[in-house]
């Protein structure tokens, strides 16, 4: 009985780390192919290279219609967002396992993630 449990146990660790695992794989990979492919296009772009930090509510707009700079805020992004992603995930399986301590350490962790990016956006 002891047996199944942990492997129970273990089966539930291995699908978060693999859940968790490929939210960051992705989240690195789509990041990365977004700023190659605005890296692409400035080096085709005539003229001066200017450095813009767009506001969010104009990065997607812009990046539709491929402008350089705003795949390469929308590429930030992404980074930016994916370890928020991460940890949401995980507490939204730390809450389906009803694992109390894990939602709780979870939700630290996010709130200091929240924190983070809006005293760094400030």
């Amino acid at each position: 009985m002891a047996v199944a449990d942990k492997q129970k146990a273990g089966e539930k660790a291995y699908s978060l780390e693999g859940i968790v695992g490929s939210i960051l794989r992705i989240g690195v990979t789509g990041s990365v192919v977004i700023m190659l492919l605005g890296l692409g296009l400035l080096a085709f772009r005539p003229g001066p290279i200017g450095v813009e930090v767009l506001p969010v509510a104009q990065i997607l707009s812009q990046a539709i219609r491929l402008r350089p700079l705003a795949l390469l805020n929308l590429g930030v992004l992404v980074l930016l967002i994916t370890p928020l992603m991460g940890v949401l995930i995980a507490t939204v399986i730390f809450i389906m396992q009803k694992e109390r301590l894990f939602v709780i350490i979870s939700l630290t962790v996010l709130a200091v993630l929240f924190i983070s990016m809006l005293i760094g956006s400030a």
